[in-house]
């Protein structure tokens, strides 16, 4: 089962959207001619409200980006 648990729009026919699938978080770019895959997280960021719950993608941004940041 496929969900969109968090989405920016980030122009007129153009957004972000985190979808769940299989248990893995997909980060794609949406625009009207195509979907491109972004980033792919095997979990929630730490500290993010849950995807049943509300946030703000900004925030989840802000924390997959800090995430990033340890890793390199």
């Amino acid at each position: 089962a496929l969900s969109v648990v968090a989405g920016l729009s980030v122009g007129p026919r153009e957004r972000i959207a985190v979808v769940r699938a299989a248990g893995r978080y997909l980060v794609v770019g949406i625009t009207g001619q195509s979907m491109t895959l972004l980033a792919t997280l095997d979990q929630w960021p730490e500290g993010a409200v849950t995807p049943s719950g509300a946030t703000t993608f900004a925030s989840l941004l802000e924390r997959v980006n800090k995430h990033d940041r340890k890793d390199s």
